[in-house]
């Protein structure tokens, strides 16, 4: 796999994330319908703790948030998501 390296305007073979990589990402999901919650089943599984954060508008979706993990903090409040300065990577579903 390669990836496009804007800097260098050049294609770079893409590397493996490292562990030490992976531990970096603090991760939030915006959005728990369909998609949503597949990305945070997939963000549980591969980043356990580091899964911050879901946010959806409808407070229902925290029930489904549950059933993934009991242990993931969720919001209704977008505003929440915003001001958590540990979080540095999102996705918007």
């Amino acid at each position: 796999m390669y990836t496009w390296n804007t800097s260098t305007d050049a294609i770079l073979p893409h590397r493996r994330l490292e562990s030490s990589d992976i531990e970096q990402i603090k991760l939030a999901v915006i959005g728990c319908g369909k998609w949503g919650q597949n990305h945070v089943r997939t963000a549980h599984q591969l980043l356990a703790g580091n899964l911050k954060m879901v946010c959806d508008a409808n407070a229902g979706a925290h029930r489904t948030v549950k059933t993934i993990s009991a242990d993931i903090p969720f919001t209704s409040d977008l505003q929440e998501v915003l001001n958590d300065s540990e979080i540095n990577c999102v996705i918007i579903a």
